[in-house]
């Protein structure tokens, strides 16, 4: 099942690649020795992924004071840490969710139309 490993995408990795570039250049201009540069590297790339995993985490929590679309990694069922993290703990949780990723679009719609159906006629 790869499609569920977490980073996601390549892309996801670009921001804590970016913040490690920034603080190795930022070391390297103000003469730092190489060792230096290499341990701004490291420590920019992990602040990116702290970063990266507050982001992801208020997108669950639907924080809309930092996001305008809360949700939305779920709703397009994209492998966040905290999905990631889910899936690896047993239960009905992880059975719901795994099945939630894993249908397709029109399913998804399908359940969910279903759903709102079932619950008007309550």
């Amino acid at each position: 099942m790869d499609r569920l490993r977490y980073p996601r995408r390549a892309d996801d990795r670009i921001f804590a690649e970016i913040a490690g570039c920034f603080s190795a250049s930022g070391a390297r201009c103000s003469g730092a020795t190489p060792a230096q540069v290499e341990a701004a590297a490291r420590f920019g790339f992990q602040a990116g992924t702290a970063i990266q995993l507050s982001d992801d985490l208020g997108d669950v929590w639907n924080d809309k004071e930092r996001h305008s679309d809360g949700l939305s990694d779920i709703r397009e069922r994209r492998v966040t840490a905290a999905v990631a993290y889910a899936l690896q703990h047993e239960g009905a949780a992880q059975e719901q969710l795994r099945a939630y990723y894993q249908a397709t679009r029109h399913e998804t719609e399908t359940f969910v139309r279903d759903a709102c159906a079932d619950f008007q006629h309550q």
